[in-house]
C-alpha cells in the first residue's frame, strides 16, 4: 500500500520471472505509469501535458504482437482494446479535463471511494441473496 506499491513498480526486476523481451516491455509500460502516477502530484500540471503522456502510455500498454514474415514467428504485444479498464479509460479521458477544469482544488478532490464503497455494497448483497 501506499510507498510500497510505488517502490514495487518502479524496482522489481521483472526479468526473473519473464523473458527478457517481455520484461522490457512491460518495464516500459510500468516505468511509464510510474511516471503518470508522480505526475498527478504536480501543482502545475496541465490536462494537455496529462493527455499526451497518457495517450503515449496508452499506445505501450496496446503494444499489438508481431509476425516476423519468412519465419513465422510471433512477437508477443502486451494488450488489446478489450483489456482496458474504466479506471484507464478515466484516467486517460477524463483526468485530463478534471485537470484543466479545476486547477484551483488538484486531483486529489476527486475520489473513487464512493464508487468502490457502492460497487463492495451491490457485491455483498449479490451474494448474501445466494
Amino acid at each position: 500500500m501506499g510507498p510500497d506499491k510505488l517502490k514495487v513498480i518502479e524496482n522489481f526486476n521483472l526479468s526473473i520471472m519473464l523473458p527478457q523481451a517481455r520484461a522490457t516491455k512491460v518495464r516500459k509500460l510500468w516505468s511509464g505509469f510510474c511516471e503518470l502516477y508522480k505526475m498527478l502530484s504536480q501543482k502545475k500540471l496541465t490536462g494537455n501535458i496529462f493527455c499526451n503522456k497518457a495517450c503515449k502510455w496508452l499506445s505501450v500498454f496496446l503494444t499489438p504482437s508481431q509476425i516476423i514474415f519468412g519465419t513465422n514467428k510471433i512477437v508477443k504485444g502486451l494488450y488489446t482494446p478489450s483489456d482496458i479498464t474504466p479506471c484507464m479509460h478515466v484516467l486517460i479521458y477524463h483526468v485530463p479535463e478534471f485537470l484543466d477544469i479545476y486547477p484551483q482544488w488538484g486531483l486529489g478532490t476527486f475520489s473513487c471511494q464512493p464508487v468502490e464503497k457502492k460497487n463492495h455494497q451491490h457485491v455483498s448483497t449479490f451474494f448474501q441473496k445466494l
